[in-house]
């Protein structure tokens, strides 16, 4: 697995006394390269955004980690549009060898930087497309010009074992929560430590 870090980040961990991300980790069967690149960030400087570098200097680090690797991949896959996809379709080319990205945006929001008209280029050779809702099928054959044929649809799943309606009443005395007053409730992707704070605002 290729997982580029921004330097700004492996600085800012150093900075802080923090161990830095390893360049590369061994766990069990998987080995994670974390090469460093220089990213500019999405800032827009008149005509030119500053993403198309940081796409560019991202892509080279991928390609810097792949010509590492001890077994040569018999196939490239990249999560979400930009950065990783469109660096994965790139390698795929030049390696000769399929590339796989899965799309779960809920918009195109990361083709923003660098436009339509670079990102239907970018994607003119991806081999297939794991799209997780039907909307997104449709827009990326309508906006990115992706084949039909290329995209299939797999939507998110969810552990029902862990995720279940809960008894409301049973809930409110647990988290000591207001037995009768309208509660929403505001929350983020987050793991089960950093649920434990969220909060239900009456």
């Amino acid at each position: 697995m290729v997982c580029p870090l921004p330097i700004h980040r492996w600085w800012k961990e150093r900075s802080a006394g923090k161990a830095p991300a390893p360049a590369r980790r061994d766990s069990g069967e998987i080995t994670v390269l974390r090469p460093c690149y220089l990213s500019l960030s999405a800032r827009q400087l008149g005509p030119v955004n500053t993403a198309v570098a940081t796409q560019a200097l991202f892509e080279r680090a991928v390609r810097r980690a792949v010509a590492r690797l001890d077994v040569p991949p018999d196939a490239v896959y990249g999560h979400f549009l930009y950065p990783a996809g469109a660096a994965a379709v790139r390698a795929g080319r030049r390696l000769g060898i399929p590339s796989f990205v899965a799309v779960g945006e809920s918009s195109f929001w990361s083709t923003r930087a660098v436009g339509l008209e670079r990102a239907r280029r970018d994607y003119q050779h991806v081999s297939g497309v794991v799209a997780v809702s039907s909307l997104l099928r449709r827009e990326l054959i309508a906006r990115l010009g992706i084949s039909e044929e290329k995209i299939r649809v797999f939507p998110n799943g969810v552990a029902l074992d862990r995720f279940f309606p809960r008894d409301r009443q049973a809930m409110r005395k647990k988290f000591d929560l207001p037995a009768d007053r309208f509660l929403v409730a505001k929350g983020c992707c987050a793991s089960p430590a950093q649920s434990r704070g969220w909060r239900a605002s009456p």
